[in-house]
């Protein structure tokens, strides 16, 4: 969000809050922008990129990839799998460790059915198709339809459906891209482009599962 854009939002009696994540990836610490924007009549909105989980570490898709490895990859233990992530993602020798992925996965386990709901049945929303919002307007345009980003995570609990638990992989087919990209791992033929699209793809799946259930996946 342009500086000058804050400003703007500012006057019109927006309250507006810039924090700053760390995430660790491709051998490389970066420092992400979330921007927490409040106004007395509306719902907070928290504009951060789709792949941010702002408790966690790492991108969402380094998470979603890690509990494929292991559970479509023949014969590969929770200790295996998370070494491979960190070797695939750059995340440095004792980062990403199997008790990281074990309670993911689980996370993930319980989200199942609207996992599958969402990605089966949701919209992308704007951004997903690559309209960025720039013009103040434009923000509270976003804002006023709530699909600015991640509203009212910082403490407000939400349940789940009551549609059951479905098998894990069901849940990981659902992801697309995801079954490709581990095919061309476990081979040894995924290259750069690969892991570029399949990160591409999976914060397109958060989004979309964010809209359908405004909650985060993971």
């Amino acid at each position: 969000m342009a500086k000058k854009v804050i400003s703007i939002l500012r006057t019109r009696g927006y309250r507006i809050n810039v924090r700053r994540k760390k995430l660790s990836v491709n051998n490389k610490d970066y420092e992400v922008l979330i921007h927490v924007v409040r106004s007395k009549a509306k719902p907070t909105a928290v504009f951060m990129p789709d792949y941010v989980s702002p408790h966690r570490p790492y991108p969402v898709f380094v998470y979603i990839f890690a509990i494929a490895i292991y559970e479509l990859a023949p014969k590969t233990t929770q200790r295996l799998a998370a070494e491979i992530t960190r070797k695939t993602f750059g995340l440095g020798a004792n980062n990403f460790s199997a008790s990281t992925l074990c309670r993911t996965r689980k996370k993930l386990i319980e989200s199942g059915a609207s996992i599958i709901d969402a990605l089966k049945n949701g919209a992308n929303g704007g951004i997903a198709d690559n309209v960025q919002p720039e013009t103040p307007e434009e923000f509270e345009e976003l804002i006023n339809e709530g699909a600015a980003g991640i509203a009212d995570i910082y403490g407000r609990q939400h349940s789940l459906p009551g549609t059951g638990t479905p098998d894990i992989k069901e849940v990981l087919a659902a992801f697309p891209g995801l079954a490709e990209f581990i095919s061309k791992t476990i081979m040894g033929d995924a290259q750069p482009y690969d892991k570029a699209s399949f990160a591409a793809l999976a914060g397109m799946a958060c989004r979309k599962y964010y809209l359908w259930n405004r909650r985060l996946i993971i």
